[in-house]
């Protein structure tokens, strides 16, 4: 194996570890800022502006790590193909204003379906069950309170699409306790376009899996401060 498979398994592991400590110590994390309602908290900026900017540092830093085998699974990259995923994402989001609940709960369970797919190769079956990790288990904190999504798998599947979610609903005028179909189809588009990206060899896994993991602690610490108010 070469060091390149290893560091990547390594940033698996680490990134899986990582998403689970802080989905369970998310009320903790929010505690230790200080934020509330009428206080915006300087350790909030600094949790902000932190994450992301070590995210993007560890991203950068993979240009350094050795080329990855040959004989190691990767889509190829033409410009005919990225065309293609261009055009099927807008006609994606050019939907979102016309969705009903059925075709919506249908992309979300391709989504799975399609990670699902991956992890059924065992040499990309890590990287798709870190993605997953990456998703959700920032939200794990959920599971221990009395919330509706402890008992609908539907609305705990959608989580990793709340900030989505709630961006289009902003720029569509869209109500999102009116719109339940919206986060269910960006979760399934979500899944999609990452997995897809993924696909381009170790390194974009890597780099999608981490962005995923940023995405969602965003996410969950935005839905705790939700019902915090």
């Amino acid at each position: 194996m070469s060091l390149g498979h290893h560091l990547a398994v390594w940033s698996f592991y680490s990134l899986a570890a990582i998403a689970l400590a802080i989905g369970l110590f998310v009320p903790e994390i929010y505690d230790w800022t200080g934020q509330d309602q009428s206080y915006h908290s300087p350790r909030t900026t600094g949790l902000l502006i932190t994450i992301p900017v070590v995210a993007l540092v560890f991203s950068v830093s993979m240009f350094w790590w050795p080329k990855a085998d040959p004989s190691s699974p990767r889509a190829q990259f033409n410009v005919r193909g990225m065309l293609i995923a261009i055009t099927l994402i807008a006609i994606s989001l050019a939907a979102i204003p016309v969705l009903s609940m059925v075709p919506s709960v249908l992309v979300c369970v391709g989504g799975y379906a399609y990670v699902a797919w991956i992890a059924l190769d065992p040499k990309r079956r890590l990287a798709a069950l870190t993605f997953l990790g990456c998703a959700l288990a920032p939200f794990a904190w959920v599971f221990k309170y009395d919330h509706p999504w402890d008992t609908n798998p539907l609305v705990a599947g959608t989580l990793p699409a709340l900030l989505p979610a709630m961006f289009t609903a902003s720029m569509t005028d869209m109500n999102m306790h009116q719109s339940p179909q919206l986060p269910a189809y960006l979760t399934g588009i979500y899944y999609l376009a990452a997995l897809t990206l993924a696909r381009f060899g170790r390194r974009w896994s890597v780099a999608v899996n981490t962005w995923t993991l940023v995405a969602s602690i965003f996410g969950s610490l935005t839905l705790h401060a939700m019902i915090r108010a």
